[in-house]
C-alpha cells in the first residue's frame, strides 16, 4: 500500500511544475531524515542492509541512502 502511494507521489512530482514540485520535495525531506535515522539505528543493532531495505518505508527512500 505504501509502495503504491510512494510511486504515485513520485509520478506526481515528475509531472509537477515549480510551486508544487518544490512543495513535494520539502514534504519528503522529513521522511528522508527519518529513514536515515532508521538505517543508522539498524546498523548499530547489527541488522543487515538487505533487512533494512526490506523494512524501510518506501516514502522515505532515495538513492544515496545505500551509501550509509
Amino acid at each position: 500500500m505504501k509502495q503504491k502511494l510512494a510511486d504515485e507521489l513520485m509520478f506526481m512530482h515528475s509531472q509537477a511544475v515549480f510551486p508544487l514540485s518544490a512543495f513535494i520535495e520539502q514534504m519528503l525531506h522529513g521522511y528522508q531524515i527519518d529513514n536515515v535515522v532508521f538505517y543508522l539505528e539498524g546498523l548499530k543493532s547489527n541488522r543487515t542492509l538487505e533487512e533494512l531495505e526490506r523494512t524501510a518505508d518506501p516514502l522515505r527512500m532515495f538513492p544515496e541512502l545505500k551509501n550509509i
